[in-house]
């Protein structure tokens, strides 16, 4: 078989080379003690599916840092080899899985919120007709009473739908300060129009 010898003067290894195969040493380590602790177990347990891709990932990880280091001393690397090593670089996206796999209160979270999502809904939907019922009561009530012409803060407010709707949603969300929303409809309008909009809030 033809062989394969890297030209000479080969750039140090990067900051990102040693990390790889630091963490190499680390999941090599790991995988050797949950060898040594579960033995044949480790093939037999229910997560054995699991077990069987972290000792696939590490053993490729393995031979990828093994052709890296013969590649960086110059020693001569079969051309049969460095292609497989080619495909086995190809499979580090698989190790996400077995990272993924380790948040389980993720996915608990994501699944909760997912679940959720109907009750969001519905609940939107009830304060978004809220809004609307208390907008045109305001508006209706505002647009009959004899001070609403001449009072720019009414007309500022409850001037038309549109912004009656926008002023109420700011009073909950905190856009605007409701104080100075209610204030003109008591002095203006009524007093009793303060405590409408007390329910409201």
């Amino acid at each position: 078989a033809r062989s394969y010898h890297p030209d000479s003067g080969h750039a140090p290894m990067s900051i990102w080379s040693i990390s790889e195969t630091i963490f190499c040493l680390c999941f090599g380590a790991e995988m050797a003690c949950r060898l040594y602790a579960y033995r044949r177990e480790f093939f037999l347990v229910d997560e054995w599916m699991w077990n069987l891709l972290d000792l696939s990932l590490v053993v490729m990880q393995i031979l990828d840092q093994i052709i890296q280091l013969c590649s960086l001393f110059d020693l001569p690397v079969n051309v049969t080899v460095m292609r497989i090593a080619r495909l086995v670089r190809l499979t580090r996206i698989t190790r996400m899985v077995r990272v993924l796999r380790l948040f389980d209160e993720l996915r608990t979270i994501v699944k909760s919120m997912s679940k959720s999502l109907s009750a969001l809904f519905w609940a939107m939907l009830l304060l978004l007709i809220a809004i609307y019922i208390f907008s045109i009561i305001f508006m209706q009530t505002v647009m009959v009473s004899p001070q609403a012409m001449s009072s720019q803060d009414l007309q500022y407010w409850f001037g038309s739908l549109l912004r009656t709707i926008l002023t109420m949603f700011e009073c909950i969300v905190g856009g605007v300060g409701w104080d100075h929303v209610v204030q003109p409809l008591i002095t203006e309008v009524s007093p009793f129009m303060g405590f409408i909009f007390s329910v409201y809030i």
